[in-house]
């Protein structure tokens, strides 16, 4: 068999494979504002209002006055972070209490005679928003925010000053409640998303969560009769007459595909009295539609233009919409546009938190973390434990993913009348929010992991089923007793099972008639104080630890004694009324009540990956291809042959079978494709097969191609994937990349970009037990994320690896990102660099000052040249410094030190 060398190793992972996401390079991700996307043809105007804030933390008792001096405060954008954490952050060492933001702006004589409205995506805690020192707004939940119409508390012609108060401290007022010294997570404060500032005219289509209409206000979109014939696209457009006369209007509503291509129209003319409002309802039959399916995410655009009657466009929303129908069957299971789903739904939970920043993520996170999931195959993410950012919303619908979105809350009652109330209404906000998506799959209205009252789950059942009345799912957990308010059951497979059965045998006996869904699974606790677990592992514990954590999720755990936990392999074992399950969790996060961060995900909180990830990557249909998300086989050693690795190596892949080879010897042909219920593909565990004392061999005698491990993924005999693997030898260098490479970068002031460096050896292979420490530096129209208390410049390397984060600047251009070693010497690491560019952002501003800082291109220049100067420098040293070393090595030998 032949062997790779160095060079082909760099670029040998899946080399076979058939990937299908040739599409995403260039693929620009797209992001509602203010729950519409916004056109040059539209009449609104839309202003990017997340930037240049006045920021201060703690009281301020005069924080909401007009005339107060702010010119100290720091200037900030939003999504903003109240404090850059470090990257273990567990046990409540987050600030928590007051927090102000104030900003200064001008509007112009162009915004007379327009309603003016701001959309805070979310404040975290209570908050308060005043204008001009007029409080117009109190809110008392931190996670679906706020439209506000302004109108008539802003100046025109001279500048206004708007002042936001947010408070994430302890309040069990409103849900969550729970105090964050007792909680799984953590109430990160501040103005963590965008903020939006759009006009319109006085007669106008309104949000939805800026009127209270029960199943109404905005546009809200179903369909009936879908099938690959036609469909029938439903229509209702709230419209709203500010003005003190009567209008005649028409409302156009158009689908649009893809390209642009109108696909169907339809039109009303209607009469709207002076100050009222009113619903139209219309209807569009397509033939021949293109289903949304997870698998095909096929979106259209839905065009409202509202016209006067001179046959003007006074106003247009557009949103995107996905045809397709999701439905539960009882013991049948799920069907998706009238089809049996013949496949199991698995996903992961996900909190909004990443390391450093906390919950303020920029809208190319939230999408990431969305397409990172759906490139491992998985179909659907419970939102834990709170509706999420609008643009996590766009991205699961846009490639493809099924959301579980639960209320807000965990663990925590209260009988007040002002927490029911509170708790009821964010249900409503959060249907009226998201209904539209084609990704929200139910709607979770019951408090999480909380007993409450009967009176309330069936309150609940009816407010989704209220505000939406076209076959809502709503799931319930089973511990509640209550399944007459749901539609499908939380359960483990356990739960479910007839006592008189045998441990490894699963049967539905219970909840007759009723779908079930498992909404956490996966972690494996020994009490729920210590939380010791084989499921949390951090990534720095190794390849052990790590492949202890893969085998759970894939097998679970326990030796027949004891009952195995919940695992891949369980949710496949169980009939089709099971419809699926969510690990718990997809990454690393923070938590209130406990001093260490959960260790749980397949991912950590940066969003390297795991082993674990590769498990899931390896369940995936290789025949089943997508637009944007990788697809294909896919295939991965999980083993590092360094001197301390297993004699067993593991190898997963979604072919019908690997064959696995070490240092140029075939050690065996293993069948993972599971022709049997239970997991698809098995991870192949070849037994007693590494030998670091044959490494040792083939590189004594510099046989160092032959120094490997070759696994193949196999169908019909023939390889269609290919993984090869070397031991890092001398770390020599730092490599820096992008961890998201593909992704547009954009200067609106905000984007936060991951960069990795790595360490390596002169072949590129990475140094997993390094324990070097790297300093980064970034020069141009970017900055470094770092604080003193965050401990994250310098970062010590971690499993071969050490992560930064960066956020533009308001100017498109150039960015440098260079990393060198903490400490330099001899024969320390050679530094590296990357540069990249950012893109002009396409929302136009608004605000008196700007957070800026200088970028003298000049002296970036120069910093430039120094450096590849430098790394020039270095390079030739080690050069002839691997000569001298060459004569060290012939000293030992010489000495006696010859192989053993």
């Amino acid at each position: 068999m032949a062997n790779l060398n160095a060079h082909e190793h760099l670029a040998c992972q899946s080399y076979l494979s058939i990937p299908n996401n040739t599409q995403l390079k260039g693929h620009q991700p797209q992001f509602s504002t203010a729950g519409f996307f916004h056109t040059k043809s539209s009449p609104r105007t839309l202003f990017n209002f997340s930037t240049g804030w006045r920021f201060q933390r703690g009281k301020q008792p005069q924080g909401h006055n007009e005339s107060i001096d702010d010119s100290e405060w720091e200037i900030i954008n939003a999504p903003h972070s109240v404090e850059i954490l470090p990257e273990d952050a567990s046990g409540s060492i987050n600030y928590q209490g007051e927090v102000w933001y104030r900003k200064h702006f001008d509007l112009s004589a162009e915004f007379a005679n327009k309603r003016i409205f701001l959309n805070f995506e979310a404040i975290q805690g209570k908050s308060k928003v005043w204008i001009n020192g007029q409080l117009i707004r109190e809110n008392f939940e931190g996670f679906l925010g706020m439209v506000l119409d302004i109108t008539d508390f802003v100046k025109i012609g001279t500048t206004n000053v708007i002042c936001v108060l947010a408070d994430n401290s302890d309040d069990p007022n409103f849900p969550a409640g729970k105090n964050q010294s007792e909680l799984d997570f953590t109430y990160v404060g501040g103005m963590y998303r965008n903020v939006w500032l759009y006009t319109t005219a006085n007669t106008y289509i309104t949000h939805a969560n800026q009127v209270n209409e029960v199943s109404g206000g905005g546009v809200f979109v179903h369909f009936e009769n879908i099938s690959a014939n036609s469909a029938t696209v439903n229509i209702q457009s709230h419209l709203a007459n500010a003005e003190n006369q009567s209008k005649n209007l028409t409302l156009n509503t158009s689908l649009i595909d893809h390209l642009g291509q109108k696909i169907s129209s339809t039109e009303k003319k209607m009469a709207l009295d002076a100050r009222s409002h009113q619903h139209i309802n219309q209807s569009l039959t397509i033939e021949a539609p293109t289903l949304w399916h997870p698998d095909q995410p096929y979106l259209y655009w839905l065009e409202c233009s509202l016209f006067d009657h001179q046959e003007q466009k006074i106003d247009e929303v557009r949103i995107r919409v996905g045809i397709r129908s999701i439905e539960v069957r009882g013991d049948q299971g799920l069907y998706i546009n009238g089809r049996a789903f013949e496949d199991k739904l698995i996903g992961v939970n996900r909190h909004q938190y990443h390391a450093c920043v906390g919950t303020a993520l920029s809208n190319n996170m939230h999408w990431h973390d969305v397409k990172k999931l759906r490139d491992a195959g998985m179909r659907v993410i419970r939102t834990a434990h709170y509706p999420q950012s609008p643009a996590f919303m766009d991205a699961a619908d846009e490639l493809g993913m099924l959301l579980l979105i639960p209320s807000i809350g965990w663990q925590f009652w209260n009988d007040s009348p002002v927490f029911i109330s509170q708790a009821k209404l964010n249900i409503r906000q959060k249907i009226r929010r998201d209904r539209n998506h084609a990704s929200a799959m139910a709607f979770e209205p019951a408090l999480n992991e909380t007993h409450q009252p009967e009176h309330f789950l069936k309150d609940i059942y009816q407010i989704v089923h209220e505000e939406f009345p076209y076959g809502a799912i709503v799931p319930l957990d089973s511990y509640l007793g209550a399944e007459q308010y749901s539609d499908m059951v939380y359960a483990h497979p356990n739960q479910m099972r007839n006592e008189s059965l045998k441990s490894d045998q699963i049967a539905f006996d219970l909840f007759k008639g009723k779908p079930s869904f498992t909404r956490e699974w996966g972690d494996n606790v020994d009490d729920w104080n210590s939380h010791n677990s084989s499921s949390r592992v951090h990534r720095s514990w190794g390849e052990q630890a790590q492949i202890v954590q893969a085998m759970h999720y894939a097998l679970g755990s326990g030796d027949g004694a004891h009952q195995y936990a919940t695992s891949i392999n369980t949710l496949y074992r169980t009939p089709r009324q099971h419809v699926g399950g969510t690990l718990w969790h997809g990454f690393d996060h923070q938590r209130g009540y406990h001093p260490e961060q959960f260790w749980g995900g397949i991912m950590d909180s940066f969003r390297q990956q795991k082993y674990s990830y590769d498990i899931f990557r390896c369940q995936r249909n290789p025949l089943i291809t997508h637009p944007i998300a990788e697809s294909g086989y896919h295939i991965a050693i999980l083993h590092e042959l360094t001197p301390i690795s297993s004699a067993d190596v593991i190898v997963c892949c979604n072919a019908e079978q690997v064959r696995l080879s070490f240092c140029g010897t075939e050690i065996g042909t293993i069948t993972v494709k599971n022709d049997e219920t239970g997991i698809p593909y098995k991870p192949a565990v070849f037994k007693n097969v590494y030998d670091f004392m044959a490494i040792k061999d083939k590189h004594r005698a510099e046989q160092f191609e032959q120094a490997c491990l070759i696994a193949e993924g196999l169908v019909d005999g023939h390889v269609v994937c290919r993984e090869v693997k070397y031991p890092a030898r001398r770390p020599t260098r730092i490599r820096l990349r992008l961890l998201d490479e593909d992704s547009p970068i954009v200067a609106d002031g905000s984007q936060l970009v991951t960069v990795i460096a790595e360490v390596t050896d002169d072949s590129g292979n990475i140094k997993r037990l390094a324990r070097s420490k790297v300093k980064f530096a970034v020069f141009g129209e970017a900055e470094l994320i770092t604080s003193e208390r965050a401990d994250s410049n310098p970062r010590t390397v971690e499993w071969g690896t050490a992560p930064a984060l960066i956020r533009t600047s308001l100017n498109a251009g150039e960015i440098r990102i260079q990393a060198h070693p903490a400490v330099e010497g001899l024969n320390s690491l050679i530094p590296d660099e990357v540069v990249i560019y950012s893109q002009p952002a396409t929302q136009p501003l608004l605000a008196n000052e700007q957070r800026c800082f200088e970028v003298d291109k000049e002296t970036v220049s120069h910093l430039a040249q120094k450096f590849a100067v430098e790394k020039q420098h270095k390079l030739e040293r080690h050069e002839a410094l691997l000569l001298r070393l060459k004569g060290v090595e012939e000293q030992q030998t010489e000495c006696g030190e010859t192989p053993k």
